[in-house]
């Protein structure tokens, strides 16, 4: 994402297409297992600050540790994070849903969005 904050409309939007992304790959079944696991842990890699939620969940260990260690640690934690997003969009991948209420934090500077799902076994 750009150093600047975008605007809440403009995150939703770039959201949306990452979610959509994923979503299709789990609904064509030519795609394997693995290939959509790389494209979670891509997005990941690519688009979260994984270092920083990493480093925040781990508190004073991680600070406490050596360099190597740390790095280990956050390498961890970003496939981690991967395997728990593969597994909860694979129970997604049925349903539609619908980005609502979307609005910039200033006091954080991070965008809030929240999700309407609607499954489709009704």
């Amino acid at each position: 994402m750009s150093t600047t904050p975008l605007v809440a409309n403009e995150t939703s939007d770039w959201l949306e297409k990452e979610i959509d992304v994923i979503l299709d790959a789990y609904k064509n079944v030519s795609i394997s297992n693995i290939d959509r696991f790389n494209l979670i842990e891509d997005t990941i890699n690519t688009n979260f600050a994984g270092k920083a939620i990493g480093r925040f969940v781990a508190g004073k260990a991680y600070s406490s540790a050596p360099q190597k260690t740390q790095e280990g640690y956050i390498l961890l934690f970003k496939k981690h994070l991967a395997l728990t997003i593969a597994s909860i969009m694979q129970g997604y991948s049925n349903q539609e849903y619908k980005l609502i209420n979307s609005k910039y934090d200033d006091k954080n500077k991070v965008s809030l969005i929240d999700m309407e799902n609607k499954s489709n076994t009704i």
